[in-house]
């Protein structure tokens, strides 16, 4: 039986270096790894240790808080993120959109940086979809 030659060794190896390069790419973002959010609790819980750091939040937007301003195509809001604990984290917006379903009682995950003031500046807010939007329960 002949054993592979140089060529295909080189080749192979290029080959498992490119998708090495491909994966660690795909993983990594801005030099921060990927991170899933967590509750408004369950961050207050441990804010301390957020302090300066990027952060994922999910919550409701607690009615009442909501507050817009902006010009010139810019949106700038003020609000707070609650849970069914009552606890609530303050968040500052300033971009250029918002998405259609956030309002005031909308679910929402807020990404930003977590301020030593005790605010949360978001740099991006995702809106969850409606509960109109799931299914109806089948009727028995």
């Amino acid at each position: 039986m002949r054993r592979p030659g140089t060529k295909v060794l080189i080749s192979l190896g290029l080959i498992t270096a490119a998708i090495a390069i491909l994966v660690v790419a795909a993983t990594m973002r801005q030099g921060t790894t990927i991170h899933y959010y967590t509750t408004t609790s369950e961050f207050l819980d441990r804010a301390r240790d957020y302090v300066n750091k990027p952060v994922r939040v999910n919550g409701k937007v607690v009615p009442g808080t909501l507050e817009r301003a902006g010009s010139n195509g810019s949106t700038d809001l003020r609000f707070a993120l609650g849970d069914s604990l009552q606890r609530t984290l303050p968040v500052h917006y300033r971009g250029n959109a918002v998405p259609d379903a956030f309002r005031e009682g909308a679910d929402a995950v807020v990404e930003g940086v977590y301020l030593p003031s005790g605010v949360l500046e978001a740099r991006q807010i995702l809106a969850k979809c409606p509960s109109k939007y799931e299914a109806a329960p089948a009727n028995r």
